[in-house]
């Protein structure tokens, strides 16, 4: 007879044991599942504050960028520097820059790169303004997800979701970009689109259009994205 089993008319039963015996294990397990809920729900927890956060501090980095009767979106990246699209502030030398707390502070053009559709600004004093981090190590892979906060129309600092849709390649007029289903509209050029990480991955610099009979344009879902990593980064001559 081997503990915990008999035999009994040519049959194996196995023994229950006594309760005071399998108290201790059944309690050990029941704290082991108890603790891997709540370190679940800790991570969880967690994982929302921190991608709220970067959500506020992406929104405290954007700037509506005024440029005569139009305007524009661009994303502050540190040391006073700001990011836009090149045709956002065409040949202007100078230009508003108006954050989501309304406050408005002037800032110089340093330079802008056509091809590319890229211009580098910066404030002339510090204002405080919170910055967003340069993702130039990633490259975009299809299907990723994105977020967008740019200012289409009349409407200001606005979110808008979606995925890359395509390659990184040459695309119609820009010479570095690629697709995104991300809603935009006017306005929305130069705001930034950051990675799951809160991490700029790219500048919205147009949207894709087709033509009606041949003739009429129509906006489509799909935008274009000037990225980080192969393009902005470079012209900023930064690496990882």
């Amino acid at each position: 007879r081997d503990r915990g089993r008999w035999w009994c008319g040519g049959h194996l039963y196995n023994e229950v044991l006594p309760i005071p015996e399998r108290i201790p294990e059944v309690m050990a397990r029941l704290g082991c599942i108890l603790l891997c809920a709540v370190a679940s729900a800790i991570i969880a927890f967690l994982l929302v504050v921190q991608s709220g956060q970067k959500r506020i501090a992406l929104a405290k980095s954007t700037v509506l960028v005024k440029v005569g009767k139009g305007h524009g979106s661009g994303v502050a990246i540190g040391n006073r520097f700001v990011i836009t699209a090149a045709h956002v502030v065409g040949s202007e030398s100078e230009v508003v820059l108006s954050t989501s707390k309304g406050e408005e502070y002037p800032a110089d053009v340093l330079w802008t790169n056509g091809p590319h559709d890229v211009a580098l600004l910066r404030m002339r004093e510090d204002y405080g303004i919170s910055v967003s981090r340069l993702n130039c190590t990633d490259t975009p892979s299809i299907g990723q997800r994105l977020e967008a906060i740019g200012n289409p129309g009349k409407l200001e600092f606005v979110h808008s979701w979606g995925r890359v849709s395509g390659p990184i390649q040459e695309l119609f007029r820009w010479k570095v970009a690629f697709i995104a289903d991300l809603g935009i509209a006017p306005g929305s050029s130069g705001g930034p689109v950051i990675d799951e990480r809160g991490r700029v991955i790219g500048i919205v610099v147009g949207v894709s259009v087709t033509y009606l009979g041949g003739m009429i344009p129509s906006p489509t879902n799909f935008s274009v994205v000037v990225p980080a990593n192969g393009g902005i980064c470079q012209l900023l001559a930064r690496q990882g």
